[in-house]
């Protein structure tokens, strides 16, 4: 419950002038937290490499700037592993994260976005990298954004969009890229993506749902309402999913078998064993 009224960086600020530094959060809660500018939790710019892990961001707030979560930019490489964004609140970019200027990689596996709010992008945005970004076995939900990319908005960027859920965007659509060269240097394959208010595949995307393995049918969470109680959400998938056993052949769930789509598959997804009886139910 921190607040930077006149900067960025609602709780953490990290701006350098020289290289050779790094950003490494873990094992870490944000909530509540507020920047008078960019970066509700956390604004971090010009770093080498940029790591958060196993962290969550609730209720973040960039009410007069980008990322209600998170602010990246000119930062050489991200990576995003088993993170949970929900409700945060950006008034321009990036309900969750808004990433500009990057310049190496950026990765997103594993995380859960639900119910962030941002103008472009309410949960994701990216707008001007250098390098095509992965992001892989994520799950997006109730995200919405005031004009355009409820869960993902992609501007002179390119992504890997692979194994990933975005479903029930509740304005703006579900996943936009402005510009034609982003759109055709992006791969869409084996996603879940449906029931976004305004469309699926937005701006210059070209829908691929029947192709490369991609999907438009109910992800069957266990339990999922858009009621802005992020503990009443279970967002594991119910059995009879569309999505388990049906993403990447190529990428395997912990258990061996082949990859679940959503945040819970691949091989280094944070798995459960609901019913105790010693065997993972992904």
């Amino acid at each position: 419950d921190n607040q930077s009224t006149f900067g960025s960086g609602g709780a953490i600020s990290f701006d350098v002038l020289t290289a050779g530094y790094l950003v490494q959060v873990q094992n870490s809660r944000f909530e509540d937290n507020e920047a008078g500018q960019d970066g509700g939790a956390i604004s971090a710019e010009g770093a080498d490499f940029v790591s958060v892990t196993d962290t969550v961001f609730i209720r973040n707030r960039a009410p007069l700037g980008a990322g209600g979560a998170l602010f990246l930019d000119a930062n050489e490489d991200q990576a995003f592993l088993r993170c949970r964004f929900h409700a945060n609140l950006a008034d321009d970019a990036g309900g969750a994260v808004a990433e500009e200027h990057s310049t190496g990689t950026s990765e997103f596996e594993n995380c859960v976005f639900t119910e962030n709010i941002g103008n472009t992008g309410g949960a994701v945005y990216r707008r001007t990298a250098a390098i095509q970004a992965d992001i892989v076995n994520n799950t997006f939900a109730g995200n919405s954004a005031l004009t355009d990319g409820a869960h993902l908005y992609l501007d002179e960027s390119a992504v890997s969009f692979v194994n990933n859920i975005a479903w029930g965007g509740v304005d703006g659509g579900g996943l936009y890229v402005e510009d034609a060269p982003a759109a055709s240097a992006s791969d869409f394959y084996y996603n879940d993506v449906g029931n976004n208010s305004g469309g699926d595949y937005t701006g210059a995307l070209s829908d691929p749902t029947g192709t490369s393995g991609n999907i438009n049918n109910d992800p069957l969470f266990r339990d999922y309402t858009v009621d802005g109680d992020e503990d009443n959400d279970d967002l594991y998938l119910a059995p009879g999913s569309p999505c388990m056993n049906t993403g990447d052949p190529s990428i395997a769930d912990v258990d061996g078998t082949r990859s679940d789509i959503g945040a819970f598959g691949g091989p280094n997804a944070e798995a459960d064993d609901g019913d105790s009886d010693g065997h993972y139910d992904i």
